[in-house]
């Protein structure tokens, strides 16, 4: 079957499964067996939906990316500086600051803040900086958003850059990102793409599967809408007026790149994706650091909503598109959950046939066929999107059949741990330590 007739199929089904939801939706309050056939059309319907939506907005902003790059160019750039912050591994933060060694245009300043390392693992004095480069030494750890706020203070450029202490740069050239600055004045902030800087264990294959296929997909077809969730932290440019403006990094979060976005983007600031602007980052080495990474991110996600998600609505908000993408696939996150408890306690309790069928469907290998195929879809336009010449390919092929039991079991799990925890309770960005290093805690009051 060519493409296009497989596209066609797919299409087809999934107006299908859309009739079926029409159909069974009016049964939702007929519990508990009509609901139970309505939540499972929508639960089927939603991931085909969604991830034909990301593939296709994600092709779409390629192109309009492409066609854009022939505008005119500005008379001349804004000027920029690196943010490096860190606590615990200087030599990591070296790494970072040596890989800016070979960008142009050069930044003003390069800041290493050392965020009150006490482990004797920190920067010393006489260490080998490259040009431009300094040490910031703060006197206590009070977390990355408090560092970047001093690191901010000390620089005068226009555009800030951050970088974690595991990013290296691999775009030399970094005109293109600074020209969007130039050409468009709201423009607050630009992330690039992220990919593995090496892959050497099963936990970073499918890391690096998820940053290719679902993460950098997402970020592309998002910023075709006009927002982003979140501009990635560890790698970030972002325009000192916008910053001041907002206030700066708040450090009352464990996940300041979150925050950050949201609030921008409600103050009428235009955050977007850069395909072009590339950085290696060392992914986490355990499945237990992975957990932990995680959980962080949703937890961050649910405190970002608690505070931040009126403000959608407000009349110079940007990214109410991505937000009402988002609270779906969040309701559709917790509709797994209780339906997974609830299912089988129906089925128990005494189920009519109708019920059982539509059951014994859902779970059939007629839909993991269907979903398997509209993901084939996704990971192929993933390729198209990064338009790379990478040697990893085939490996990450490989991986894909094994990513729904990568979700289920690792990154489903961590958001129902990891949600409620922000949502509910507050947090502090201090770092704490872990058995791999250093990074931005959960740390609760």
């Amino acid at each position: 079957m060519d493409p296009v007739s497989a596209v066609m199929r797919l299409l087809e089904e999934a107006g299908r499964l859309s009739d079926d939801w029409a159909n069974t939706s009016a049964e939702f309050f007929d519990w508990p067996h009509g609901t139970l056939r309505a939540a499972l059309s929508f639960f089927g319907l939603f991931p085909i939906l969604v991830s034909l939506l990301w593939s296709i907005s994600a092709l779409i902003n390629v192109v309009v990316s492409r066609l854009g790059t022939r505008r005119s160019s500005p008379s001349g750039l804004p000027t920029y500086s690196v943010l490096i912050p860190f606590y615990g591994d200087g030599d990591a933060a070296l790494r970072t600051a040596w890989s800016l060694s070979a960008v142009r245009p050069y930044p003003e300043a390069i800041v290493l803040i050392d965020d009150g390392t006490n482990l004797g693992v920190g920067l010393s004095d006489g260490a080998d900086l490259p040009p431009r480069a300094r040490i910031l030494r703060l006197p206590e750890n009070r977390g990355k958003a408090h560092a970047l706020n001093a690191g901010l203070k000390e620089t005068t450029s226009q555009v800030i850059v951050c970088m974690d202490a595991d990013t290296q740069a691999f775009t030399r050239d970094w005109t293109r990102m600074l020209r969007g600055f130039a050409l468009e004045p709201k423009l607050g902030a630009t992330t690039g793409k992220l990919r593995a800087a090496s892959v050497r264990r099963v936990v970073q294959i499918f890391q690096d599967f998820d940053y290719l296929a679902v993460i950098c997909m997402v970020k592309c077809a998002e910023s075709l809408w006009g927002g982003l969730l979140t501009i990635s932290g560890a790698w970030v440019a972002i325009r000192r007026e916008a910053l001041e403006k907002c206030g700066g990094w708040d450090g009352a979060t464990s996940a300041e790149d979150i925050e950050l976005s949201w609030r921008l983007q409600s103050r009428g600031w235009r955050v977007s994706f850069d395909l072009t602007w590339t950085a290696r980052v060392m992914m986490a080495e355990t499945w237990g650091g992975l957990w932990r990474q995680r959980r962080r991110w949703s937890s961050g996600l649910g405190r970002t909503l608690r505070d931040q998600g009126w403000h959608v609505l407000g009349a110079t908000a940007r990214h109410l598109p991505v937000a009402l993408v988002s609270l779906i696939s969040l309701l559709w996150m917790w509709g797994c959950l209780v339906l997974l408890i609830a299912a089988p306690l129906v089925l128990i309790a005494g189920t009519s046939h109708d019920s059982a069928a539509y059951l014994a469907l859902f779970f059939s290998g007629s839909h993991a066929l269907l979903y398997a195929e509209v993901f084939a879809i996704q990971f192929l336009v993933s390729i198209l999107v990064d338009h790379g010449t990478w040697p990893r390919y085939p490996l990450l092929a490989l991986a894909a059949p094994f990513y729904p039991l990568y979700f289920w079991f690792l990154l489903f799990p961590s958001f129902i741990a990891g949600f409620p925890r922000g949502f509910l309770r507050k947090d502090s960005g201090r770092w704490i330590p872990t058995a791999l290093g250093e990074e931005p805690g959960e740390t609760h009051s």
